[in-house]
């Protein structure tokens, strides 16, 4: 049991982390999509980065938007879920969720 929970808490810090990596300080505004003009306990998606015919989502490279933008939307959303309980305005997994399907509803954003 104690190592399971030492398992949660690195997999939580290593996410949180790569949040913090990806994130811009000043998070845009006007992007077209909600989650990342107002993100839950200000953890901003990592942005797409296009290089010729491929999109990057932090080190990850894709070979559509559609995937690249399903990706910043999970790596948002599961650096959430980490942040429960830490963030005040985190009240839940399931707020995470519904950020998710507002981000993967809405545009992808580049930076």
């Amino acid at each position: 049991m104690k190592i399971s929970a030492i398992l949660i808490v690195a997999l939580s810090m290593a996410l949180l982390s790569d949040a913090a990596r990806s994130k811009d300080p000043t998070p845009p505004k006007g992007t077209g999509n909600p989650a990342a003009d107002n993100p839950l306990g200000g953890i901003q998606m990592p942005f797409i980065k296009q290089d010729g015919r491929t999109f990057n989502v932090g080190q990850k490279g894709f070979g559509s938007e559609f995937a690249a933008h399903r990706n910043q939307c999970t790596v948002q959303h599961d650096a959430c879920v980490a942040a429960v309980g830490t963030k005040p305005d985190i009240p839940d997994a399931g707020a995470c969720d519904a950020q998710q399907e507002t981000c993967n509803n809405g545009a992808p954003v580049y930076g």
